[in-house]
């Protein structure tokens, strides 16, 4: 992964079996039988995999639509917004755009 970083000026990995966050990985195993989803829990998932990876930036896509996990452009602006303020305090430069998610 380090070649194709330097070689490409970045990369898009998926890193669901790397154990990067296993504190994660066990709330993730209690909340989904419970139906706990919480956009909070979410960012606080998602990024603590992206810290823990030393990333510097990332891209977020957030595909908004009636089908997708975010039903509307307000849920989709807020959820960007804590994105950005995650990403702000830890010192990750993030990009969050809003796709359709039709």
């Amino acid at each position: 992964m380090k070649e194709i970083v330097t070689a490409c000026h970045g990369c898009l990995v998926w890193g669901g079996r790397v154990n990067l966050s296993p504190a994660d990985d066990i709330l993730i195993s209690v909340e989904r039988p419970l139906g706990i989803d919480t956009r909070e829990q979410m960012v606080a998932s998602i990024m603590s995999k992206k810290l823990a990876a030393g990333s510097t930036h990332l891209l977020i896509d957030i595909p908004a639509g009636p089908a997708a996990k975010v039903a509307t452009a307000i849920e989709a602006m807020r959820l960007r917004k804590l994105f950005e303020f995650v990403g702000d305090h830890f010192g990750i430069a993030i990009e969050v755009v809003t796709t359709d998610g039709r």
